[in-house]
């Protein structure tokens, strides 16, 4: 009797020692279901929780991100961006068979304010200076390919885990780009050019330059969804 008890105790609380998310479980291979978990993982990560170290992503906060390529090299300083907090999870898609997580993002609005150095050539203009960027971007689409391993954790459950991932964008709705003291002040038309440039053809421009920006904020989701997924058992999350 009292050995029962004594199990029935530690069974109870190894279940309380699991912390508990509002995380819909989803049948091996349920797209639907993957998709509308998915947004609940995303929007856990981007709200964050300080009792568990898990910063708030909405702004995002980068001290630097570098873009170096074969015609123009730029960095951004300081910068925040703002809108996550708004973005859809369109898709998304599981396998474990071959390790893989994809899913696609809408985000109907982001923002992006800070500091620039750059030089180069924008495509076709030539652009340098240093000073203040804004950058507003509409229906903007994230797409995410990545990498994952399933570990058994300290609490003896598995857990899945996000390894390595590839992301890239599509802008869709426009961009308005602001950057102050272009060509340091010298030369108001070439500065005037250039903004013009950017702002009436965004599409090519943001598909050539937005590569380090989108790494960089996946990165961060990256780190806070891993954060969670440390905490949820994957058979809370994935059934047959």
């Amino acid at each position: 009797m009292y050995r029962e008890a004594f199990f029935i105790t530690c069974v109870f609380a190894g279940v309380l020692s699991v912390p508990r998310f509002n995380i819909t479980p989803c049948k091996t291979g349920d797209k639907v279901c993957y998709t509308k978990s998915s947004q609940q993982l995303y929007d856990m990560s981007i709200a964050g929780d300080p009792s568990m170290n898990i910063e708030s992503l909405d702004p995002v906060y980068h001290k630097q991100i570098n873009g170096q390529f074969a015609i123009i090299e730029y960095r951004m300083l300081n910068t925040s961006v703002e809108g996550f907090r708004n973005c859809h999870v369109v898709e998304s898609e599981l396998s474990l068979k071959k390790n893989t997580l994809v899913f696609e993002m809408s985000c109907p609005y982001v923002v992006m304010i800070g500091r620039y150095d750059i030089s180069g050539t924008l495509i076709a203009v030539p652009i340098e200076g240093s000073g203040d960027l804004i950058l507003k971007c509409k229906n903007y689409h994230i797409f995410v390919e990545s990498d994952v391993t399933v570990n058994e954790g300290k609490d003896g459950h598995k857990h899945i885990q996000i390894k390595k991932f590839k992301a890239t964008g599509d802008l869709r709705g426009g961009m308005k780009a602001q950057l102050t003291n272009l060509f340091n002040g010298s030369s108001k038309e070439l500065a005037d050019a250039a903004m013009s440039f950017a702002n009436t053809y965004w599409k090519p421009v943001a598909k050539e330059f937005q590569g380090p920006v989108i790494t960089a904020n996946v990165k961060r989701i990256t780190k806070n969804l891993n954060k969670y997924l440390k905490l949820i058992p994957l058979e809370s999350m994935l059934f047959d």
